[in-house]
């Protein structure tokens, strides 16, 4: 699952989404059993979480949750060296016919 923009979410969708993340989710139920859900969740944001978090600003069980393993990719405008180069090879790679 994927969460755009986890910054800007609101206490209230915070507070309904950890459940989810303290139990093993359920997928809904076959007959009488109740199918448990294997999911993984990726989170961004532009955000600096950790300042949210010192300043109350955004739940800390939600930042505690989803900042197991963090990647800070910056802005390509930080790292202009980088893109002319994949944007040749995504060009070349899809303008083939195939």
């Amino acid at each position: 699952m994927f969460l755009d923009e986890i910054g800007e979410m609101n206490m209230t969708m915070q507070v309904k989404l950890l459940p989810c993340w303290q139990d093993r989710p359920s997928a809904g139920s076959v007959g009488t059993e109740e199918v448990q859900a294997d999911i993984r969740i990726i989170a961004a944001t532009n955000q600096d979480l950790e300042k949210l978090v010192a300043t109350d600003v955004s739940g800390k069980d939600l930042f505690y949750r989803i900042n197991v393993i963090p990647m800070h990719l910056p802005p390509l405008r930080e790292r202009p060296r980088r893109h002319p180069g994949a944007g040749e090879h995504f060009l070349s790679k899809y303008s083939q016919p195939r």
